[in-house]
Parts: C-alpha cells; structure tokens; sequence
C-alpha cells in the first residue's frame, strides 16, 4: 500500500508534509531519539522532536513535540 492510498485514514496532510533535516540524535537498544523539520502545503514550518520506545527490537510506542518556525522574509 502507497502512502498516497493511505491518505482517507491519516489524512491528507500526512501526505503532502515534506520532511527535511532528518537526523538521529541518540539512539540505544530501548530509545529512538529524533529530529527533522517538516514543510507544510501552505509553506509554513515546524520543528519536530519524536522519541520512540523500542520494545524487543521493533519501535513500539512514540511521543512528538513541534514547534512553528517563524517565516522567512
């Protein structure tokens, strides 16, 4: 399955973000610490900060904080 066909369940905006920056900050066997910068439709931006749990190997439940950026003049 597309991301594209996925866009009825998670909606439209899951689509159409673009994610940049993406970088790891730590990382061990039960954390998942990362960072990226998403660009939305409308041009407007957030930094986003995601932990996610590891549970016996696979990524099993997440957090997230954004943050707007302010627009460039």
């Amino acid at each position: 399955m597309k991301l594209e066909e996925l866009s009825d369940q998670i909606g439209n905006w899951m689509v159409t973000v673009k994610f940049e920056q993406q970088r790891c900050i730590y990382e061990n066997e039960d954390i998942l610490v990362t960072h990226n910068i998403a660009t939305f439709e409308n041009g407007s931006k957030e930094t986003i900060l995601q932990s996610t749990l590891k549970k016996d190997g696979p990524l099993w439940r997440g957090e997230t904080g954004a943050t707007p950026l302010p627009p460039k003049d």
